[in-house]
């Protein structure tokens, strides 16, 4: 799975989207898809509710 053609850029899209689905009052979410993976930068960041964890 991990060696089929597209995952690189499939992956972050579908954490994205888990996050959306499950993730209560998360304040920002930047997680880049598609082509936008191979730009360089961090994975991707997630700032939760004031007072999480």
């Amino acid at each position: 799975m991990a060696g089929d053609a597209g995952f690189d850029t499939v992956l972050p899209v579908l954490v994205h989207r888990l996050i959306t689905e499950t993730g209560r009052d998360v304040t920002e979410l930047d997680t880049p898809g598609g082509s936008a993976t191979a730009v360089g930068r961090l994975d991707g960041a997630v700032t939760p509710p004031r007072g999480f964890g």
